[in-house]
């Protein structure tokens, strides 16, 4: 089930930090070039994201001593997500078809 990948993909990134609930105008949605896997990584192409409700804090700046960072303009939002792995480095244990788990966030 191995495929070419795109030479782009798309993110969805904060723009500004929002002084109330967050809305598209604080968002973008940006193409980047496609990562290529190095030995022992996996390209996943994402399915499912989950938009957990620590997302509002850390859009607004955090939380001093939280276990995530705050986002800033141009970061990239994260959370869980399941995905499929599209290709495979050198020694990577997980093959194309794979589905994973992991908190890389929003991007295909």
């Amino acid at each position: 089930m191995s495929e070419t990948p795109p030479g782009t993909v798309r993110e969805i990134r904060l723009t500004e930090v929002p002084s109330g609930l967050p809305g598209p105008e604080h968002l973008a949605v940006v193409e980047v070039p496609t990562p290529v896997p190095g030995a022992g990584e996996v390209l996943v192409r994402n399915r499912c994201f989950q938009v957990f409700p620590a997302l509002r804090t850390l859009t607004a700046g955090g939380v001093p001593g939280a276990p995530f960072p705050p986002l800033r303009p141009g970061d990239t939002l994260f959370g869980p997500a399941v995905g499929e792995v599209v290709t495979a480095g050198d020694g990577a244990s997980l093959r194309p078809g794979d589905l994973v788990s992991h908190f890389q966030g929003w991007r295909e």
